[in-house]
């Protein structure tokens, strides 16, 4: 079953002052789409997730993350979060056969930044940014009924080079932020609960 993807980060000496600055290198180490690049919208919440946002808008063309930070610093409380949303280019399977059965097309991802008394009354254990890569199945092995009719001549390792693609430009986006970063833990993880990491080498293994 498809399950929301998620990349926790908690920083070491994380505070107001330079909460920002953290979360726009996060931004600018994301590796853009270039079919849709940029980052598509500014939503900034007070308090707690289930807050009106108190500022939200959508940029057609796709801005830079300064821009982003210098319309965030307008609200700087302690208790908002900040979430910009901009896409990636990921491999998925289509149902024509004329392109090899698989394109590679925009897929959203999240980057929230939390302010250090945002949702109070959350898990102690809350983490400063958070990514959100969607559905975690253009990461993991394509079952047979997900994937569409191919012609004769389509390869069938193609669906593991895909998707092993896939899951390495996610892999290199972590390993970029922990050397521009001061991360004091991350952790890869699904909205079921399960480690990320444990149930990717758990499936490419028994796929193998």
């Amino acid at each position: 079953m498809a399950d929301l993807l998620y990349l926790s980060l908690w920083l070491r000496d994380y505070n107001e002052s330079n909460m920002l600055q953290h979360w726009r290198r996060v931004v600018e180490a994301f590796p853009f789409s270039s079919i849709s690049p940029g980052i598509q919208s500014l939503t900034i919440y007070p308090f707690h997730w289930g807050e009106m946002p108190v500022f939200e808008e959508s940029f057609g063309e796709g801005i830079e993350a300064g821009e982003i930070v210098n319309l965030a610093a307008e609200f700087l409380p302690v208790d908002y979060a900040y979430e910009v949303e901009m896409n990636w280019d990921l491999w998925f399977p289509v149902s024509s056969a004329s392109s090899g059965g698989w394109n590679r097309t925009p897929a959203a991802v999240s980057v929230a930044c939390l302010g250090p008394a945002f949702d109070h009354e959350a898990s102690d254990d809350r983490a400063d940014i958070q990514v959100n890569f969607g559905l975690d199945t253009p990461f993991l092995p394509a079952e047979e009924d997900t994937l569409p009719e191919l012609g004769p001549d389509f390869d069938p390792d193609l669906p593991d080079l895909r998707t092993r693609e896939n899951l390495q430009q996610l892999v290199e986006f972590v390993h970029r932020l922990d050397q521009i970063l001061p991360i004091a833990k991350r952790l890869l993880w699904c909205e079921s609960g399960e480690n990320l990491a444990e149930k990717i080498l758990g499936t490419w293994d028994s796929a193998s």
